[in-house]
């Protein structure tokens, strides 16, 4: 067993934006059926064979091309990771 240890979200918002979820300039336009949806947060556990998450892609070759680069910013640990918060503080 490993831990989902650390990712890069600003580089994967990079990737998505390749894939043309986002805009690079604002003339740019937002392609809605594309973009990266992560199945696991840092400090999960992750086995073998576990599906990270999924790269969706209006093109094969964008498509390989962003699953070689996530391999880059998602890191393993096979030690314990502490789980960041993900709601901070609730202002009333």
């Amino acid at each position: 067993m490993a831990i989902f240890g650390e990712i890069d979200s600003k580089e994967v918002g990079k990737l998505a934006s390749s894939l043309g979820a986002g805009r690079n300039k604002k003339e740019d336009t937002i392609d809605p059926s594309v973009g990266i949806v992560l199945n696991k947060k840092v400090g999960d556990k992750v086995n073998l064979g576990d599906t990270l998450g999924y790269v969706h892609a209006n093109c094969q070759e964008k498509c390989e091309e962003v699953k070689t680069l996530l391999d880059s910013v998602i890191k393993i640990s096979p030690n314990e990771v502490k789980k960041e918060k993900v709601i901070l503080e609730i202002i009333k």
